[in-house]
């Protein structure tokens, strides 16, 4: 059995009408003063363990708003025997629904392992944010890229046809994570995938923030070794994808507490989700 939640519009507000959560995933439903639902995925423990299979399924309704985020940072922890976690989510959307998805970031600690795959079905006129956020350990006391694999796919499709298929592995213990090649002197990293109709006045909110925000973080000199970097580029009508890396989590927070205020126009969510959070 896998955690699931159904989101329909009742009277022009987005209400969840069905979950049935499932261990060691929990949803919570925090009101909000808008139209639209927020769902927060919390895990008892505060992460995963070794052999933890974790399957989501969310499925909103035509016209819903629906902002899916994390209670804190999601941890994976140490695996004595070499087992992975496996983290799966299958999110659909119907037509003219806007799902936005702003996860905390996955901190993936000291000999841990997991395989991450997200699936995105969008009807036609469905819009799409998703934040997919990662930190290379706990920084704080030294621990850099010990965990032993971590996996990600996304696949993100409109009308059924495949728009955004992004895969990448990371070995720390076959890969050298600290040359320039990789990631250098950076530890946590994000890929923001904006998907809808390059028409969607929703979709034109957003990349118009976001672009904005990177021209004016975007470093003009050449550093040796930048703390940020930052780039953002619409690939089709479809999609537009902005990836950032940082010495530091904290540095990436900031960028995305920035972003947060775009939320709050009426086409939107109508709320900045960091202000609410933080």
């Amino acid at each position: 059995m896998s955690t699931s939640v159904s989101i329909k519009n009742i009277s022009n507000k987005s209400r969840i009408t069905s979950l049935i959560n499932e261990k060691p995933l929990k949803i919570l439903n925090p009101k909000t003063h808008t139209k639209a639902c927020h769902i927060v995925s919390s895990n008892y423990g505060g992460g995963m363990v070794q052999g933890d299979v974790v399957e989501l399924d969310i499925n909103c309704e035509a016209n819903t708003k629906t902002l899916f985020s994390t209670q804190a940072n999601s941890r994976i922890y140490k695996s004595d025997n070499g087992d992975s976690c496996t983290l799966t989510q299958n999110i659909k959307l119907d037509t003219k629904s806007l799902f936005v998805q702003l996860n905390d970031p996955l901190i993936l600690q000291k000999d841990s392992s997991l395989n991450q795959q997200s699936i995105f079905n969008l009807n036609n006129g469905a819009a799409l944010v998703y934040c997919d956020w990662i930190g290379g350990g706990r920084i704080h006391i030294g621990e850099i890229w010990d965990f032993k694999t971590f996996s990600s796919s996304t696949e993100i499709y409109l009308g059924a046809k495949p728009v955004v298929l992004d895969r990448f592995e990371i070995q720390p213990d076959k890969q050298q994570c600290t040359s320039p090649a990789l990631f250098h002197h950076h530890t946590s990293f994000i890929n923001l995938f904006i998907v809808g109709q390059k028409s969607d006045k929703r979709i034109e909110v957003i990349e118009q923030m976001i672009s904005a925000t990177i021209d004016k973080l975007r470093t003009k000199k050449q550093e040796q070794k930048p703390k940020l970097l930052i780039s953002g580029e619409r690939i089709n009508d479809d999609v537009f994808i902005m990836r950032a890396s940082a010495q530091e989590l904290t540095i990436l927070k900031h960028i995305m507490e920035e972003l947060g205020v775009c939320f709050k126009h009426e086409s939107l969510l109508e709320f900045n989700p960091y202000e609410r959070k933080f």
